[in-house]
């Protein structure tokens, strides 16, 4: 672990980040040696500093992070990045802009090492997304509903978790952003309320162009969707072909949309 440029394995117990929450965190796919959408990545990164506040020591930062990407245990592997807020007394009100720099590297998830190409199964999670509009978008520290909704995975049969928010609106997989055919178009949930806007997400709506969009839609409406995929910049993008709610079971197939931002994501590779 890098802390702030130097070797390190404990931080300050006063770190706003461990207190409440204060910070941010990226995980990037290294393949090769090559950080995918590293740009995209920091790209969202210093959009989440502008709403938290925080003024990262940028240039920094890129060094720290080729510094990590130089090690030969980086060519197959993630890269977390998380910023903290420095420490700065006690309560809840932020006295500097001034945040730490943690860089990790993790072994990529086992999950990986066979690609579901064949399509995986989901559950509907019950824990529910708050509506945040302010936080809504940037990926924050705070994950407690996502540690909710994933203790409440079946077994593992499950590959994800599909949760909704409080208002009944289709958002998110626990850790991926959903795609789904619906009524002939490939939509995406909209994330101005609540949710993370993925970077494999706006990479895909960006390669659709105009054969995608953004668009509310409920459990309902997705139970009748032609198609449905999962995607992250860490496990790519997952077909789906059954989402289980309850004692109901729905199935799907895998479709031309599916396989054409997997070929997306094979070239990016």
């Amino acid at each position: 672990m890098l802390l702030n440029g130097q070797p390190a394995t404990a931080i300050s117990l006063q770190d706003r980040g461990l207190a409440y929450g204060d910070g941010l965190f990226e995980t990037v796919l290294i393949r090769n040696g090559k950080p995918l959408l590293l740009d995209e990545h920091l790209v969202r990164l210093q959009r989440g500093c502008a709403v938290l506040g925080l003024e990262p020591d940028v240039i920094a930062l890129h060094h720290e992070i080729s510094m990590l990407l130089a090690q030969p245990a980086a060519r197959d592997n993630v890269l977390k990045i998380m910023l903290t807020r420095e420490a700065s007394g006690r309560g809840y009100r932020p006295l500097t802009a001034a945040c730490n720099r943690l860089l990790t590297l993790h072994a990529a998830p086992d999950y990986l090492a066979n690609s579901p190409e064949q399509g995986i199964a989901m559950f509907v999670c019950k824990q529910r997304l708050a509506r945040q509009p302010v936080l809504a978008g940037i990926k924050h520290l705070n994950r407690l509903e996502q540690v909710l909704a994933s203790s409440e995975w079946p077994d593992d049969s499950f590959l994800e978790g599909l949760m909704l928010d409080t208002e009944g609106c289709v958002i998110e997989g626990t850790r991926t952003n959903v795609f789904a055919v619906i009524g002939g178009q490939l939509l995406t949930p909209m994330l101005d309320h609540c949710g993370v806007q993925g970077v494999m997400r706006d990479w895909l709506l960006q390669r659709f162009g105009d054969k995608a969009g953004e668009r509310r839609f409920t459990l309902g409406q997705l139970r009748a969707a032609r198609e449905v995929f999962v995607c992250s910049s860490v496990i790519g993008v997952w077909p789906v072909t059954q989402i289980q709610h309850g004692d109901e079971r729905h199935n799907y197939s895998i479709g031309s949309h599916t396989r054409q931002a997997q070929a997306w994501l094979h070239e990016l590779n």
